[in-house]
């Protein structure tokens, strides 16, 4: 009789369980369908929608990379681990209980759905990373898409900041859509670094310094950064034939993450937000001469030559062959394959010695 009674509270308790999923479950798909107008969404999604809508607008005038064109892909940003999130110009069509679109402005470049927590589909994303893994593939109500985790003290608030919305969402879906071919830029170690390579490194971001200076300026001179891009070409030349391995492998990061970080500069200023080379959450634009000195009065490590910097010198890269108008420079790394790979160096020494 004893064992009867705790077979139904057990019963009981299971069924009462289920039953508080239910409730919960019915309760997000219905709170989801109201409440659509952009108008009435919270702050930070307001926030996030509006600035994505202006990078897509300033998309259909001119990409940020060759090829890279975010508009006509499908985003899914959503702000944390359990809520819903925003489903981003979908590629295919959405009906469903999970889904309620959002009433936009009617001049706005992108189509907005509203995803209820409870939808399915979000539960790959549970307690995992922050946007897509290279080499997967995520799909949501029949739309391949990107994802992408924002809250408002990081993704908007915070100033000079690479994990600003806009910023850090380029930035990361470069790498996803545009870098499938290109050699792998993975972190390395700075051990085999000497104080001959740290040598000719403080004469890099001395060079490195130069270039930095005039692009800041309003009128940059053309005929200087020539000169320093011949001065940088040529102590990399010295510097590969003074630790080839390292020196190689810091090219490839440099080209892999160096380009991504000059996705998400370009996309940055698309949408007004301030964000370059050298920007740190205390300082901005940090001039490349204090790196090696900051290293030898022990306030960065060894490790931070190999781990950061390599993101900050592609960046400035980028941004020189820009200026320069190198010709064909994005379509060069485009077109790059495992076994005939490109970096930003190699394509400024064929540029300086053309």
């Amino acid at each position: 009789m004893e064992r009867k009674k705790k077979s139904h509270k057990l019963l009981t308790v299971i069924l009462c369980i289920i039953a508080l999923i239910a409730i919960v479950f019915v309760a997000a798909v219905v709170k989801n369908l109201f409440g659509s107008d952009f108008d009435s969404l919270n702050e930070t999604d307001r926030a996030i929608l509006t600035e994505y809508n202006t990078l897509c607008a300033s998309l259909a005038e001119s990409d940020i990379w060759e090829g890279y064109n975010l508009s006509e892909k499908t985003i899914l940003a959503m702000p944390g681990e359990f809520g819903g999130g925003y489903l981003i110009n979908p590629e295919n069509e959405v009906s469903g209980i999970f889904a309620k679109e959002i009433t936009v402005p009617d001049d706005w470049a992108i189509k907005v759905y509203r995803l209820s927590a409870a939808t399915p589909d979000l539960m790959q994303f549970r307690l995992g990373g922050d946007f897509n893994t290279v080499g997967k593939t995520y799909s949501v109500l029949g739309s391949d898409v990107y994802f992408i985790k924002y809250d408002q003290a990081a993704s908007i608030d915070a100033k000079w900041s690479s994990e600003h919305f806009t910023t850090f969402l380029s930035h990361e879906a470069f790498h996803y859509y545009m870098q499938d071919n290109w050699p792998e830029g993975s972190h390395f170690s700075a051990d085999s670094l000497t104080e001959d390579d740290i040598a000719l490194l403080e004469e890099e971001y001395g060079i490195l310094g130069n270039i930095q200076t005039q692009l800041l300026s309003d009128s940059p001179d053309k005929a200087a950064l020539k000169k320093s891009a011949e001065e940088y070409v040529n102590v990399m030349d010295r510097r590969m034939a003074a630790n080839e391995d390292y020196v190689q492998k810091e090219m490839n990061a440099e080209t892999m993450e160096g380009t991504a970080t000059y996705a998400g500069i370009q996309a940055s200023r698309r949408v007004g937000y301030d964000f370059g080379v050298m920007y740190f959450s205390n300082r901005k634009d940090v001039p490349f001469s204090e790196i090696i000195p900051q290293y030898r009065a022990g306030n960065i490590d060894k490790s931070y030559l190999a781990d950061r910097i390599p993101y900050e010198t592609g960046g400035l890269l980028c941004l020189l062959m820009d200026e320069l108008e190198v010709p064909g420079w994005q379509e060069t790394l485009n077109g790059q394959t495992l076994d005939a790979p490109v970096s930003l160096y190699s394509i400024l020494k064929d540029w300086v010695e053309g």
